[in-house]
């Protein structure tokens, strides 16, 4: 609906901008003391004129709150009221129909909307309104909720200036506000009398139990892009706005593309799963793979997006939101693919282009902080993925493992089981996040039909507790060190860790490769010797081998330890590995060639803080890969030695030895020499 004739809503806020005062009549009168009964009502019912209804909310938003706004006339920012626009209406009519139904409210927004501005509202109208409100601005940072909290309190400064409804305020800090004051009794007691409504600031950084004991009407959640803990701090924090089964309060969250950080893969499970968390819930419109699908609410960039927009060949102009508050969508799009282009020469300011100005929620979900990997042809090759099912999902072998009659170890593609190619898992009480055992190329064969030895790692990061409730599965891989592809996947976690360690002991088998384990815990490895199967495992690295506690033909033996600078070193492996050319001089690169769609979502909302299973499997195939490739150059370097590289020289020190793991020179440019004498001789 196209909103016309919207300065009819307006106009107990143009009186005050005229006179300075709110109504004309005098102090005391019953025409005065009518007129903010009225406005009181308007505020907490909301206004009909004609065929548009406000809510209560907006109404108050538009004509009571204040908020920073340049002044056409000098350029600078002035204290001045909200535009009416068509985005405004919508989401405080969405958060009215939350309330109503009981629900929570989750979004996602572009930057500069002022969002703060209307969630400080929203904060400032139950304290203002209701006795005894209990309001709580909470962030995982102090900056975040400090931000909100001072428009809150400039909200409720300029209410006790020109309105009705001042109300005492004890305390009055930047942290906690109440609306009382003492008062001497006749017998000369101090009491604390007043509206008693309250807004309290907290932060969850240091704390997910920040909130415990605390009751809220409405519970902001402020940035959730870069809150770690979102949803340990939303879960213990239910019973704020909860009495049993009873809704008796709102939580609000919301996250601003470019924005996301630590937090990013918690928020993005909440935003894509509205209903498990009690969220008003929406069709996922917005994306064309996704449209069955449910998410939170999204803002597109293309939404009030202020301004004007100059076509470049044409030189026509138009604004992107009229002077009634009707966004201009096709021009703000023109708009949006224009600033685009013109910072594609960096990828970083590129990416910085999209996240900050989303058209879809994939693209606001983009990390921009904390993430070395390429984000943006990562979320290129998800879309690819998504939308040609049957090239690439439909196209794969599902199944297991398993011995037939003749005791040959077989492949069997099955109906009745689910791979797991979301990150990150669902913890629903009825998901099923047993896995299985995904195949995207079958294992090469040589011409005696053996599959080819040393071709093939299979790597794997394990778990060892069964029954875990976590978010966390085993990941074993199988990558072609030949295609340098990932040619077989298995995520899962079944009920007992034996089965997983079963299930990669036969990918082992049937790739006839080398297993290479993560060791920090050595359930698999345990598991493997009581196979009497220690020799499909591969031993530590030279490099990685811990002088003390490395002994030859123990457990510990075997794999690696995921050390800090290990996993440093093996993220850079990844994102080399991502941005090399399939061959020499191609255009097209490794991420142009992942099938699993999980480990992509991984690599696109990896950060330090989170939990990422198919990035850790990953890490060990290429540190095995690139060591193997080591040793064969290091081979062929032997042959040429000279008198003085004799070892006898190295050992007095006059000789240094080049072969560090973890110095620049081992990367994937040494592949072609590997290759050269394994595969084509």
């Amino acid at each position: 609906m196209m909103l016309t004739n919207t300065k009819v809503f307006l106009e107990a806020r143009i009186n005050y901008e005229i006179t300075g005062a709110y109504t004309n009549a005098l102090i005391g009168t019953h025409q005065y003391n009518e007129f903010w009964k009225e406005e009181q009502r308007k505020c907490m019912e909301g206004v009909t004129i004609g065929n548009l209804t406000i809510p209560g909310t907006y109404y108050f938003y538009l004509n009571y709150t204040r908020m920073d706004l340049k002044d056409e006339k000098t350029g600078r920012k002035t204290q001045g009221f909200p535009r009416f626009t068509d985005v405004d209406l919508e989401f405080f009519t969405l958060i009215e129909k939350a309330r109503q139904e009981k629900k929570g409210f989750i979004m996602v927004k572009p930057r500069r909307t002022g969002f703060s501005y209307k969630n400080a509202a929203l904060v400032t109208h139950e304290y203002n309104f209701y006795r005894d409100a209990k309001c709580i601005i909470s962030a995982y940072e102090n900056k975040y909720s400090d931000n909100t909290m001072a428009m809150t309190l400039n909200n409720l400064n300029f209410l006790d200036q020109a309105t009705v409804w001042y109300k005492p305020r004890n305390p009055n800090t930047q942290d906690f506000v109440k609306a009382r004051h003492l008062k001497k009794m006749e017998d000369g007691r101090d009491i604390w009398v007043g509206y008693q409504s309250q807004i309290k600031k907290i932060t969850f950084k240091d704390n997910s139990f920040a909130s415990a004991g605390l009751s809220s009407s409405i519970f902001l959640f402020e940035e959730a892009g870069i809150f770690s803990n979102i949803i340990e701090s939303y879960n213990i924090s239910e019973p704020c706005w909860k009495d049993g089964e009873d809704m008796i309060g709102m939580p609000i969250i919301y996250g601003t593309g470019g924005d996301m950080g630590g937090g990013t893969a918690a928020f993005s499970e909440m935003y894509y799963d509205p209903e498990r968390f009690n969220l008003l819930a929406f069709n996922n419109d917005w994306e064309s793979d996704k449209g069955n699908q449910q998410c939170g609410w999204f803002l597109p960039a293309t939404r009030q997006r202020f301004g004007v927009y100059t076509d470049k060949d044409t030189k026509e102009t138009a604004k992107l939101v009229d002077d009634e508050g009707n966004s201009n969508e096709i021009a703000a799009m023109k708009s949006i693919l224009a600033f685009r282009e013109t910072k594609k020469g960096n990828p970083s300011a590129f990416r910085d282009a999209v996240t900050q100005y989303p058209i879809t929620p994939s693209e606001a979900f983009l990390v921009t902080s904390g993430n070395m990997f390429p984000t943006m042809l990562l979320n290129e090759r998800l879309a690819e993925l998504k939308s040609n099912p049957q090239k690439y999902a439909e196209s794969s072998w599902i199944g297991n493992l398993a011995v037939n009659e003749e005791g040959e170890l077989r492949f069997t593609s099955q109906d009745n089981v689910i791979p797991l190619r979301d990150y990150p898992l669902k913890k629903r009480p009825d998901d099923d996040i047993t896995g299985c055992i995904e195949i995207f190329e079958q294992p090469q064969k040589d011409n005696d039909g053996k599959v080819f030895t040393r071709r093939y790692i299979v790597s794997i990061d394990p778990y060892d507790d069964d029954y875990s409730t976590t978010d966390s599965a085993g990941c074993a891989f199988v990558y072609d060190r030949f295609s340098r592809r990932i040619v077989a996947e298995y995520t899962g976690r079944p009920q007992l860790a034996k089965d997983f360690y079963e299930n990669c002991r036969k990918l082992i088998v049937y790739y006839n490769a080398m297993g290479f384990p993560e060791i920090n815990k050595l359930g698999f490895v345990t598991y493997m010797e009581h196979k009497k199967a220690l020799h499909m495992l591969s031993e530590t690295p030279l490099q990685l081998r811990d002088k003390i506690e490395w002994k030859p033909n123990l457990n510990t033996s075997y794999g690696f330890k995921a050390t800090e600078r290990t996993n440093t070193w093996g993220r850079e492996l990844i994102r080399e590995w991502l941005l090399e050319p399939i061959e020499p001089n191609s255009e097209i690169l490794n991420v142009m060639r992942i099938r699993s769609t999980g480990l992509i979502q991984e690599l696109i909302k990896w950060n330090k803080d989170g939990n990422f299973d198919r990035v850790s499997s990953l890490i060990a195939a290429l540190i095995l890969d690139v060591t193997l490739n080591r040793e064969i150059i290091k081979r062929e370097e032997v042959k040429t030695k000279s008198f003085l590289e004799s070892p006898f020289f190295k050992e007095k020190g006059f000789l240094k030895d080049s072969y560090d793991t973890f110095d620049e020179v081992n990367s994937y440019k040494d592949n072609a020499l590997y290759f050269n004498n394994i595969f084509r001789r």
